[in-house]
């Protein structure tokens, strides 16, 4: 049967009405809104990279730096850092002065970051005060008295850490009091040296 033209008119008719529309207004509002969004976040972003640059340059580190270095494997030294080349950091240990060398690789990420920041520069020559003053027997107990206190400092914090297992911290509290009594000895031997050369 063929189809009249007032049936032909209206099948159009309704397919129209049962798609949504929207006006232009209201897709040009929400375009207007998301523009707006994403210039916000933009210029948010550029403040954030801006402030990150400025105190990446203004804050740079110079040397000699005092610093506290920790390793990967968790000890700590306090250090003077005098120098750096690109593998290396030449430092001064504080507790005797002594000069080395530290990998950078070897340090934890926050310390690779100082390291990064640091110039690339030698470091100078190291200057001693009035060598035949010092004392020989002093100065290697007092070598030896700093490691003793490395040592002492990592047993505290493996204990402080509560990591260990029940042996092992028992041990390390052991070891930890042997530790203090050598060093208090060695302390004592050293005063008592000077004691005597002062005497003679």
């Amino acid at each position: 049967m063929p189809l009249r033209p007032e049936s032909a008119e209206k099948v159009p008719t309704t397919i129209t009405n049962a798609i949504p529309t929207r006006s232009v207004t209201e897709i040009t509002l929400l375009w207007t809104s998301i523009m707006n969004a994403t210039r916000s976040l933009g210029l948010l972003f550029l403040i954030l990279v801006g402030a990150a640059a400025f105190y990446w340059f203004v804050t740079k580190p110079v040397l000699p730096l005092d610093r506290t270095l920790t390793n990967t494997q968790g000890r700590s030294l306090e250090v003077t850092i005098q120098g750096k080349d690109s593998v290396n950091l030449q430092v001064d240990r504080r507790a005797d002065g002594e000069r080395f060398e530290i990998p950078i690789q070897s340090l934890v990420w926050k310390d690779r970051i100082v390291a990064m920041r640091l110039p690339n520069e030698a470091a100078p020559p190291k200057v001693v005060v009035n060598e035949k003053a010092v004392d020989p027997y002093v100065a290697s107990r007092q070598k030896e008295l700093a490691a003793l206190r490395e040592k002492r400092d990592l047993f505290e914090k493996e204990l402080e850490s509560n990591t260990l297992g029940e042996m092992l911290a028992r041990k390390r509290k052991d070891d930890l009091a042997a530790l203090q009594k050598e060093i208090r000895e060695l302390e004592v031997a050293i005063e008592a040296y000077q004691y005597r050369q002062k005497e003679n």
